[in-house]
């Protein structure tokens, strides 16, 4: 069911919008004359009350109403449609039942409703082809009924005090979301790298921690890449810090673009250093993610041309596999690979090597 958007800038401001819809002219005259637009009084201590938990700015007796009318059911749900996609939806809306030849007051109700679930329905009616149950269960909640001919009073505080309530509402669920916002921030925020955008290491130790002890139970293969940026200090020394990071954002984009599954994840180790985890992967496929790595960022082109490596940047990827052998395997299996990402370096870089992990069960072949 749809919704006005509690964050829009338009709700919780200004005057409150009223629809009025009714077929008799003479009865919208008097809707017009009772709720004219007019600053509310309230009781000083109702007044202290509403003070207490208003915004700044929604100072309750700068509350005004406007109100719109029409004559039809029709009409009225093309004016809440309207009034929805503008951004500035009614509060409340006064419905006669019966208005032929079209369709009657409940069903129009029922429409707007679908459009906007947070409007006030209140029927205001000398007649009903339904009892106040059938309507209640209709409308489901946010309904009342009052009779024809009403109470000018009584009219006029109803459309304040749902007034009041219907912008209280839509304070709290504009709170309510910003609030979701800042955890989702802070969420995001402890578990990934800010300069990179891919996990960080924290969460690294956790989810790894948790796939090893998955794949033990299991008995399926994990595995796990360390990867290095070649001469990636020589590289900030000739370019600074700011060209360096850019390059590094690159590169995590280009390892998440290869690793594409969910379960996989890949997290800044530190520094110019990543990891990959790869849940439910055998030897020969972690291999070949281990060479889609290396090749995706060689692809990169990005120019380097005092390295004695290659002209342009250039990773060495370290890795292994295995079906770990106790719930406890991740420090073994990180290791490992670093042991042979070390191997890499030390023998010419910009390559991968993956092997079984020789200190846990090894992984099948395929």
């Amino acid at each position: 069911m749809n919704s006005s958007d509690p964050t829009s800038p338009l709700i919780g401001t200004g005057s409150s919008r009223i629809l009025v819809v009714d077929d008799d002219p003479s009865v919208l005259a008097v809707y017009q004359e009772v709720l004219s637009p007019q600053p509310i009084e309230i009781d000083p201590e109702f007044r202290e009350l509403l003070s207490a938990v208003s915004s700044p700015g929604n100072d309750p007796e700068d509350l005004e109403f406007s109100v719109d009318y029409c004559s039809n059911g029709e009409e009225a749900i093309q004016k809440v449609q309207q009034a929805n996609e503008e951004h500035h939806p009614y509060a409340v809306v006064f419905m006669d039942i019966r208005m032929p030849p079209g369709i009657d007051g409940v069903e129009a109700a029922e429409a707007i409703r679908k459009i906007d679930s947070q409007i006030y329905v209140v029927f205001v009616t000398a007649y009903s082809d339904y009892t106040a149950d059938q309507m209640q269960h209709k409308m489901e909640k946010n309904m009342l009924i009052l009779s024809k001919p009403f109470e000018e009073d009584v009219l006029r505080q109803t459309a304040r005090t749902l007034s009041m309530i219907w912008k209280r509402e839509h304070a709290l669920m504009a709170a309510h979301h910003q609030l979701k916002i800042l955890s989702n921030t802070m969420q995001h925020q402890a578990t990934h790298d800010g300069l990179t955008g891919v996990y960080n290491r924290h969460y690294l130790a956790a989810t790894f921690n948790r796939e090893v002890s998955r794949c033990y139970r299991e008995k399926k293969p994990i595995g796990v890449l360390m990867l290095d940026v070649d001469r990636f200090k020589n590289y900030n020394d000739k370019f600074g810090h700011l060209q360096g990071d850019q390059t590094l954002h690159a590169i995590a984009h280009s390892l998440k673009t290869v690793v594409k599954r969910t379960s996989d994840i890949v997290a800044r180790y530190g520094g110019e250093e990543f990891c990959i985890i790869l849940p439910d992967t055998d030897l020969e496929a972690t291999q070949a993610i281990a060479e889609k790595v290396r090749l995706g960022v060689e692809k990169l082109k990005i120019s380097f041309p005092n390295s004695d490596v290659a002209p342009h940047i250039t990773i060495s990827v370290g890795g292994t596999c295995c079906i770990p052998a106790n719930r406890e395997g991740s420090r073994q299996l990180l290791s490992y690979a670093d042991r042979l990402l070390y191997q890499i370096k030390e023998s010419g870089r910009n390559r991968a090597l993956v092997e079984p992990c020789n200190e846990t069960e090894k992984s099948p072949a395929t």
